[in-house]
């Protein structure tokens, strides 16, 4: 298990998400929704574009693509544009002590 951020970390509690780095390099995003913990391997699956947090005109949290707009649910799967249907690379958390995890 690689360490990401105590779950009181101050960027996921005030902005309900936090960019972070996997062992070999690759970007990667760790997302609080209520009380859930989601995290990805920051790659859009159409071209490999980081992806962030947005709200659709409904209120609704999403992840966005910053190179073509395509558009995921909190959960990885892709709603619209050139990634639908196709799912971001989930990461298996752990939270023990406080500390949040990934394997």
């Amino acid at each position: 298990m690689k360490e990401i951020c105590r779950l009181d970390d101050t960027e996921l509690a005030s902005r309900g998400w936090r960019a972070f780095q996997l062992t070999n390099g690759r970007p990667a995003i760790i997302i609080k929704s209520g009380d859930e913990l989601r995290a990805f391997v920051n790659r859009c699956p159409h071209a490999a574009g980081e992806v962030y947090p947005a709200t659709n005109e409904a209120g609704a949290e999403r992840l966005k693509c910053n190179q073509h707009g395509s558009l995921f649910t909190v959960e990885g799967m892709g709603l619209t544009g050139p990634a639908t249907g196709m799912s971001l690379r989930a990461l298996q958390l752990t939270l023990q002590d406080g500390v949040i995890y990934y394997q």
